[in-house]
């Protein structure tokens, strides 16, 4: 062999495996798992340092002796008072000398009606309660429910509340309408607190069941992280606040939120009586969003198959009704099995998977679109707040509505319908979703019947234990109720001091 020769060969032989490492490395393999996003830093607001701040109350400092309220206070973390409003006064609170500072860390051991904070400005004595009149008087009937903590809406406040019966947190939030206070644990450990509240006082379109709101995300300082008070405009839908029924906090910045927009259609089925021209509906809007970008959106108005499903609420001639409110969703969940949404329509009477990639219908539970073959005594109707057990169950508040709330459809006088009796359940089911079979069905009756609203919180599915918070409550004085589906046994009653006050829902966690 020439020297040339043995020079090109040895060269060939070293460019060779660098060019199969090259091509090796560059082919992805089928079975391998897509990369790993870099953790980004969650994209949130930023609030000021006093954003937090407990204002005081407005004071006759001329004549003590008088009670005074606080908007919030907490027996689990500082309670930062701000006494910038008394900038030109001598002031103690319980004793302590505080003159000239802006802010105040306040300790509180209990909140009950027999505890005070003692405000002293310029020599005179002022009384603050802490707890506030408007939550002063319930009752708690505790026959062997655990520790833990109830998360719940009562009146203008938010509440948190140990099995004792005594409050260890509230916020008066200036409105009746604040909706789903609860704590959120994410995958890596971090607690948020969060709650929807009005934050628009005019009703965006009349006789609709829906309230205009922001979500507010708090840490477990309960100080204010971020706030969410308007969808991201798409090419689906315009800037508008959320509404009220759900939010789900997946991480912070990581959020599903919902709205609903009144739109002219004109894709109805033919065959369905309708409004000339379009008929007006109440389309509902579901987005996820992640780092102040959409990720994720589902309108209902896209899947016509919807319009004829609808049991309530439904006049497409807009006769009756501005608008036809034909889905009304009310409650959404992640199934911890696939990742995909499991979502509560009210006026279809139906639980609807979506796939949370493509939003295509996955199934549809119960309703005229029922695909599993429910039988007449397992339909459920009006339903609200939808869970995923860790057995794959389903577990939701039937409301079991026999007449319509909504003006439409009307009901005669003398149909039989109106001399039914309805009767709330709760519902627990485990699906076959590849062959839409019902693997197991559970309905459990309770006594009462809520017309709207209500949710069931599952605690022990060993025990079959659960929360139950009563919504409406038609005939029922309890606000939410502790209780084992297996004995019927009540482990604890919350009893309001006004019966007119309505659980939207209610929650309880170990802390």
């Amino acid at each position: 062999m020439s020297k040339n020769l043995r020079i090109w060969t040895a060269a060939i032989l070293l460019v060779i495996p660098a060019v199969l490492i090259y091509f090796i490395a560059s082919t992805p393999l089928e079975n391998a798992p897509p990369p790993e996003e870099p953790e980004q830093e969650a994209k949130v607001q930023s609030f000021p340092e006093d954003y937090d701040w407990i204002p005081l109350p407005d004071m006759d400092l001329k004549n003590p002796g008088n009670m005074y309220e606080l908007p919030s206070l907490t027996t689990e973390a500082k309670n930062v008072l701000d006494l910038r409003s008394l900038s030109d006064h001598q002031v103690q609170v319980n004793g302590e000398d505080v003159t000239g500072k802006d802010s105040y860390p306040l300790t509180v051991e209990t909140i009950s009606d027999e505890d005070f904070i003692t405000l002293t400005v310029d020599g005179k004595n002022h009384h603050i309660r802490t707890l506030p009149q408007g939550l002063s008087g319930y009752t708690v009937d505790n026959k062997g429910a655990e520790d833990g903590f109830y998360y719940f809406t009562y009146g203008d406040y938010i509440v948190k509340m140990n099995a004792s019966g005594q409050i260890v947190y509230y916020k008066n939030l200036g409105t009746a309408y604040s909706f789903d206070f609860k704590l959120n644990t994410t995958e890596d450990g971090k607690k948020y607190y969060s709650y929807l509240v009005q934050n628009r006082t005019e009703e965006k379109v009349k006789v609709i069941g829906y309230q205009t709101t922001k979500a507010v995300i708090m840490d477990e300082h309960y100080r204010v992280v971020d706030e969410v008070d308007s969808l991201i405009p798409t090419d689906l839908v315009e800037p508008e606040p959320l509404e009220n029924h759900d939010f789900l906090l997946l991480d912070l910045g990581h959020y599903v939120v919902s709205s609903y927009y009144a739109e002219t259609v004109t894709n109805i089925p033919a065959h369905i009586q309708q409004k000339p021209g379009g008929a007006n509906v109440m389309a509902a809007y579901l987005q996820e969003i992640k780092n102040q970008e959409v990720i994720w959106e589902w309108k209902s108005t896209e899947y016509p198959e919807f319009y004829e499903q609808s049991v309530e609420h439904n006049d497409f001639t807009n006769e009756h009704a501005a608008y036809a409110d034909y889905m009304h969703f009310n409650a959404i969940t992640v199934d911890p099995g696939d990742h995909h949404f499991v979502v509560s329509f009210r006026n279809l009477d139906s639980l609807v998977k979506l796939n949370r990639n493509t939003g295509e219908v996955m199934w549809i539970l119960g309703g005229k679109g029922d695909q599993f073959g429910l039988t007449e005594e397992q339909q459920f109707r009006r339903q609200h707040k939808v869970s995923v057990l860790s057995d794959g169950s389903l577990l939701f508040f039937n409301n079991g509505n026999v007449l319509p709330v909504a003006p439409y459809p009307i009901v005669p006088e003398e149909d039989p319908l109106r001399k039914e009796q309805a009767e709330t359940t709760i519902v627990k089911v485990r699906l076959d979703e590849e062959n839409k079979q019902i693997e197991s069905f559970e309905s459990f009756p309770t006594g009462h019947f809520s017309a709207t609203r209500g949710s069931v919180h599952m605690l022990d599915e060993d025990q079959n234990i659960v929360l139950i918070g009563w919504g409406s409550g038609e005939n029922n004085e309890e606000h939410f109720t502790e209780v084992n589906l297996n004995t019927g046994e009540k482990l604890l009653t919350f009893y309001p001091h006004d019966e007119d006050l309505i659980s939207y829902r209610v929650y309880k966690f170990a802390e």
